[in-house]
């Protein structure tokens, strides 16, 4: 790599663990629409973590919220569990973010089915920030996920990205770079002497969710000649590339594209544009010659 400027600095977006008490809406019937026959109260409901892909956590405070309370959610809020330990007085349930949009966590009496609050929150569209260096210089990007057109493909990368207790992304390399084409990483880490050294996929590969275009900005995966083989790898057009879409130049299957560059695609072109050379090893052309690795990377909402 040149002394030229590289990845230029951009402010880092902190991740913020969102916390939202909430005013209960309108029970049925009774006054104020927390109490119930049985001497049950819910005074109010405090939800944490809503995030796609992320474990929702619904926080229930009141009186004699004994075994005979349940909550259930409408929409796409999946395994529903009471935490155990709580008591009477502060009920808690977590549930995994599945969709966009409008969720409401209702709570119930489970022997008379007479409703005693629920209230509403809004899922965004799941953000991801990567921090990339060369070792002396670095950028942040933000990419923002779709996965109302790729859902599996979302949820699939959005696992990688929140591996504990360190992201399976964190200090892979961005190993191959196609000028005017793209940036590829998320399969390799720096071996001995600046070589490739493989990542092994802690996943299995994820069924194709191709039909996006792959246009400039655009987020991918990347996969082998069997459609339903991609797994940890993705890319970032720099281009529009229609050679990767669906059916096109012969290819049937195309690339699934998950999401786009939202800032910062300044720092991806720069990467884009860093010497290269050619990979015994792996047999991988476009190598950078001097190693660019994810040094940071988190879903920020």
């Amino acid at each position: 790599m040149t002394n030229r400027t590289v990845f230029p600095s951009l402010s880092r977006l902190a991740a913020v663990l969102v916390v939202l008490p909430l005013a209960l809406l309108a029970g049925c019937g009774g006054s104020g629409g927390g109490a119930d026959g049985g001497g049950a109260f819910v005074s109010n409901i405090t939800v944490s973590s809503v995030r796609f892909g992320a474990t929702m956590g619904i926080t229930v405070t009141g009186r004699n919220l004994g075994a005979a309370i349940e909550l259930t959610v409408d929409g796409d809020c999946t395994d529903v569990t009471r935490v155990v330990g709580t008591s009477d007085d502060a009920v808690q349930w977590t549930c995994v973010v599945r969709s966009l949009g409008e969720l409401v966590p209702r709570v119930r009496n489970s022997e008379t089915r007479r409703e005693l609050g629920s209230v509403k929150v809004n899922v965004p569209a799941p953000r991801v920030s990567i921090t990339a260096t060369d070792g002396t210089r670095s950028g942040t990007f933000v990419m923002e996920l779709d996965p109302v057109a790729a859902p599996k493909t979302v949820e699939n990368f959005l696992a990688y990205v929140n591996t504990t207790p360190t992201s399976f992304y964190r200090n892979t390399l961005f190993h191959r770079v196609v000028p005017a084409v793209g940036v590829f990483g998320g399969g390799f880490t720096n071996g001995l002497s600046n070589s490739l050294l493989p990542k092994s996929a802690t996943r299995p590969a994820i069924p194709l969710e191709a039909g996006l275009k792959n246009l400039r900005g655009t987020v991918a995966m990347f996969r082998g000649a069997a459609a339903t083989s991609a797994t940890s790898q993705f890319f970032i057009n720099t281009s529009d590339n229609p050679q990767f879409d669906t059916g096109a130049n012969g290819d049937p299957a195309g690339y699934a594209v998950f999401g786009r560059v939202i800032e910062g695609i300044n720092v991806v072109d720069e990467i884009n544009t860093v010497p290269t050379g050619y990979d015994v090893g792996q047999a991988v052309s476009g190598v950078p010659s001097i190693p660019v690795s994810i040094t940071a990377i988190s879903q920020i909402r």
